[in-house]
C-alpha cells in the first residue's frame, strides 16, 4: 500500500493505536510488533501519574507501577520497529498541581526512555463530568470552544502559564 502511495508522490500512512496501559498485555504487544506500515504510533493516555487524581477525579483504574512496567515493556519490544510510542498528559486536572505535573514529567524522564510526550491543557467540554462539576472544583475556563482551563482551585492561572512555558520549551527541544 505504501509503495503505491510513495510511487504516486503521496506520504506513507501508518496506524494510530491509543490505549489505557492498564489493558496492555503480551498479545497486544505482539500484534503491535507485527504492524507492517511505517509511521505507526502507540499513544498511552496517562494524563497524570498521581494515583489520587486518577481515581478520585478521573474515576479510572490506575496503578502507577503497572503503568510504568507496561510502558517499559512496550518501549523495549517496539524499539526496532517503525512505531513511535508516546504518552499523553493533561495539565490543570482537578486535584493536580504544578508540582504534581512536574513530578509526572520527572518520573517519565528519569525512569522511562520515552521520547515523545504530548501535553494538553484540560478542556472543560459541554456535557462532560468536569463541565457539570466546574463550580465544585473551582474550574475557570474560556467561554468559547474548546473551553480551555484558565485556572482551578488547585491549579492557579500563574501555574497554568508556567506549564505552558515549560511545554513550549520541551516541544522545541523534542524537535532537535
Amino acid at each position: 500500500l505504501n509503495a503505491v502511495r510513495v510511487a504516486e508522490g503521496l506520504h506513507e500512512i501508518g496506524i494510530y493505536f491509543g490505549s489505557n496501559p492498564e489493558y496492555i498485555n503480551d498479545e497486544i504487544i505482539e500484534a503491535l510488533q507485527k504492524l507492517p506500515l511505517r509511521g505507526n504510533q502507540v499513544a498511552f493516555g496517562l494524563q497524570t501519574l498521581d494515583e489520587r487524581v486518577n481515581k478520585q477525579f478521573l474515576n479510572r483504574p490506575f496503578h502507577k507501577e503497572k503503568f510504568l512496567r507496561n510502558l517499559k515493556r512496550v518501549l523495549d519490544r517496539l524499539k526496532n520497529t517503525h512505531t513511535v510510542v508516546s504518552v499523553d498528559l493533561i495539565y490543570g486536572l482537578p486535584g493536580d498541581t504544578y508540582e504534581g505535573f512536574r513530578k509526572t514529567l520527572d518520573t517519565l524522564f528519569s525512569e522511562i526512555p520515552i521520547e515523545h510526550i504530548m501535553h494538553f491543557p484540560l478542556m472543560v467540554l459541554p456535557g462532560s463530568y468536569f463541565w457539570d462539576h466546574a463550580a465544585e472544583y473551582g474550574l475557570v475556563f474560556e467561554p468559547e470552544s474548546p473551553h480551555t482551563l484558565i485556572s482551578s482551585d488547585t491549579f492557579p492561572h500563574e501555574d497554568m502559564d508556567r506549564v505552558r512555558r515549560l511545554v513550549f520549551f520541551m516541544q522545541m527541544f523534542e524537535n532537535f
